[in-house]
């Protein structure tokens, strides 16, 4: 009996690792698009972030109403009106994709403390507010920053659980530094070839 237990939770452990890796995989990947290209594939990554935003919403949404097996069928129908929205309204958007990510790099800063959620919140929208003020710079100071912050974590996680905050901290900088500066050379590169087309 006692070995069954044990190859159950054994096999448990497998998979969740598995999930876990396969988790981390797709983080990084789309964190490091994010990074390098958030300005060059912005309206991809706002489609994606609408969506997410859209989707946890409406699971949480079902959970507050005590419907559980309807959060993830209102999850599903506000991910893709917020995908509409995202797309067909470029500055619904921009705010969304700023609200998202101020939100999360709030909780972050908070160390996941559920008691400052609100301050997470309302620092998402100041930065969803200046996302669609200054567009451009922010968009690539913003991407850049929440791209390299999962890229750190997602390369650290694979040698430890618990990685030092300050090793953290300076590779999400390094990166997020790498990130910005190539997302500026691209900005460059397209308006110089829109002002040659231009003349052309």
């Amino acid at each position: 009996m006692l070995q069954n237990i044990m190859e159950v939770l054994n096999t448990s452990n497998e998979y969740y690792s598995m999930i876990l890796a396969i988790i981390t995989s797709f983080a990084f990947i789309y964190a490091t698009i994010q990074c390098f290209f958030g300005l060059k594939l912005f309206k991809v990554i706002i489609a994606i972030s609408g969506g997410l935003i859209g989707l946890f919403a409406g699971i949480k949404l079902g959970d507050l109403l005590d419907i559980t097996i309807l959060s993830y069928i209102f999850g599903a129908i506000l991910a893709v009106i917020f995908v509409i929205l995202a797309v067909k309204f470029y500055k619904v958007g921009v705010f969304l994709y700023g609200f998202g990510v101020g939100t999360i790099l709030g909780i972050i800063l908070s160390s996941f403390n559920l008691n400052y959620i609100i301050y997470s919140l309302l620092f998402g929208i100041v930065v969803g507010i200046l996302s669609v003020i200054f567009l451009k710079p922010v968009i690539i100071a913003v991407s850049a920053i929440s791209g390299g912050a999962v890229m750190a974590s997602s390369i650290l996680s694979l040698f430890t659980p618990n990685p030092a905050l300050i090793v953290t901290i300076l590779l999400s900088v390094v990166f997020a530094l790498l990130g910005g500066f190539c997302q500026y050379k691209l900005s460059k590169k397209s308006i110089a070839k829109s002002d040659a087309d231009t003349i052309a």
